[in-house]
């Protein structure tokens, strides 16, 4: 299996919107390091080498050890991405914010939801209506899941799947419990319910 997450860097004591510019056309990328009461280090590195260490199934949720090299002195550091601004048609990575972090540590990120199964009230005809996309999870920085998987299988006509009934293997789901991942409404021609009156407007993503 591949490793990912390593990363030279370099220290850069030049900033500002021209230098920024300079550093693309040389065919890198600047970026800054800051975070757990360190200072702010601005950064020069290459896209090739960074996207190489990006796990392509965690994309940005990836934890990095970046190799710092400053003069003469080297250090490492634990990293993940807290931001990056990509170009709107390139899609090349135009700067890159990371935050220092503990490995052993607990960060939060937000990660994909994907819905599984043909839930039984949609088989009797009822709809499905889903309201995450996204959750947000607490873990250690290497353990992020690459995505929430629910399985809406048992879930029945004028039933909720919600927060609190998905079980994690690791970390916590840092979302209110009651808060809803999916509703099945009931069929046209059985009656709605309380429930399904109040699912005819899905929440947005917190």
């Amino acid at each position: 299996m591949a490793e990912f997450g390593n990363i030279n860097v370099s220290v850069r004591t030049k900033t500002g919107k021209g230098v920024a510019r300079s550093i693309r056309r040389e065919g890198l990328v600047p970026g800054v390091l800051y975070g757990a009461a360190g200072d702010n280090v601005s950064l020069t590195l290459s896209p090739h080498e960074l996207m190489k260490a990006t796990d392509p199934e965690r994309s940005w949720n990836t934890m990095y050890t970046l190799t710092i090299k400053d003069g003469d002195k080297e250090t490492k550091q634990a990293v993940m991405v807290s931001d990056v601004q990509v170009h709107a048609v390139r899609r090349d990575v135009e700067h890159i914010d990371f935050m220092r972090v503990d490995p052993e540590g607990e960060v939060v990120r937000k990660i994909p939801v994907r819905y599984e199964g043909r839930s039984a009230g949609v088989v009797k005809g009822g709809k499905l209506t889903t309201y995450r996309r996204t959750v947000r999870i607490a873990c250690k920085p290497a353990e992020v899941p690459v995505e929430l998987l629910v399985d809406i299988t048992n879930v029945d006509a004028g039933e909720s799947l919600r927060i609190k009934d998905v079980p994690m293997a690791s970390g916590r789901l840092v979302e209110p419990e009651e808060a809803r991942l999916c509703f099945v409404d009931l069929p046209k021609s059985a009656p709605a319910g309380e429930e399904g009156d109040e699912a005819a407007a899905p929440a947005a993503d917190a």
